[in-house]
């Protein structure tokens, strides 16, 4: 502190501390506190469903049980269990839940102790397990799981015909076999790898890339499979996916980088002109969780807070 002199004498003025006033609290807004309250009540209960081996069963203990805009759906079996498992502990970990919580230890201890998905939806439960290991951030415990699944879907992935680029629900899809829901999540899953530090070949992200430029509807939207109608959830998980794509080509300013940057531009005018909160375009109220999930998704990867005039993540929430 610099010495304040007075006149001629030479001692060390007396610093005065300084009361700076604190600002007025803020109001508290209604809609974050009911949000969180919304996702705390959420979470207590996902995490009182959680088995003594640390799995997630998917629906309490009902042979059945109604989902919105899916119907009557069969609860998860044993060869589903490292998916639903995967996606609790992804719920958990993205709503605050400390990576240390004994929730989360058990179940990322279950995956590890799974064999690891090799024909019942496949793709599904390698992309969702990758996702949650990265997240719960002990990659040096993980990380040789993580390389096996993360190689095992770049290998899995469609490599010619019409649907080149894209995955199925089991290994060595072929090419009848493909659909853009399976290519999302594996895109996902090779993203989650990625950050993890397991490389995948720039060939596999342009290879998708390609598959989501050229099977792009005239309305700038996609379909389930290749040629099928525009819907929310498919087009918004196509954006989320080329979005992955084109940072791995950025890096390299790959040839198709043009083109799917273009891709993308059409399939964000398509959520512009299009989005509704309350029904998944396209397809009413079918699937219409996947559809509030993938939007999200395509949010944040292209950096959208709204889409059209619509704030996207208040009127989902």
């Amino acid at each position: 502190v610099p010495a304040g002199l007075v006149g001629g004498d030479h001692r060390v003025a007396k610093v005065q501390k300084q009361t700076v006033p604190s600002p007025p609290a803020q109001p508290a807004d209604p809609f974050a506190l009911r949000l969180r309250e919304s996702m705390n009540r959420a979470c207590a209960y996902l995490a009182s469903t959680q088995n003594q081996d640390g799995s997630f069963s998917g629906f309490s203990n009902n042979e059945n049980v109604t989902v919105l805009g899916a119907g009557t759906q069969p609860r998860p079996g044993e060869n589903q269990i490292v998916g639903t498992t995967s996606l609790a502990i992804l719920a958990l970990l993205s709503s605050g839940m400390s990576p240390d919580d004994p929730v989360i230890v058990k179940g990322v201890e279950f995956l590890r102790n799974s064999p690891r998905p090799e024909r019942f939806f496949f793709t599904y439960q390698a992309s969702l397990e990758i996702a949650a290991l990265v997240a719960a951030k002990q990659g040096d415990r993980d990380r040789e799981r993580i390389a096996a699944l993360v190689h095992a879907l770049a290998d899995n992935q469609i490599k010619t015909g019409y649907r080149s680029g894209m995955w199925g629900y089991e290994p060595r899809s072929t090419d009848s076999d493909g659909d853009n829901s399976n290519t999302e999540f594996a895109i996902m899953g090779l993203g989650a790898g990625e950050v993890a530090g397991v490389v995948v070949d720039l060939l596999v992200w342009a290879r998708s890339a390609d598959h989501y430029v050229n099977s792009q509807n005239e309305d700038g939207g996609w379909g389930y499979h290749n040629g099928t109608s525009s819907t929310g959830s498919m087009t918004a998980s196509a954006i989320a996916s080329l979005e992955i794509c084109r940072q791995k080509l950025a890096a390299t300013e790959h040839p198709r980088l043009s083109a799917c940057e273009l891709a993308i531009k059409r399939g964000l005018a398509w959520q512009n002109r299009y989005f509704q909160a309350g029904t998944n375009p396209g397809q009413g109220n079918t699937w219409l969780m996947l559809y509030w999930v993938q939007v999200g998704r395509a949010g944040r990867l292209a950096g959208r807070k709204q889409f059209g005039k619509h704030q996207w993540f208040r009127e989902i929430a």
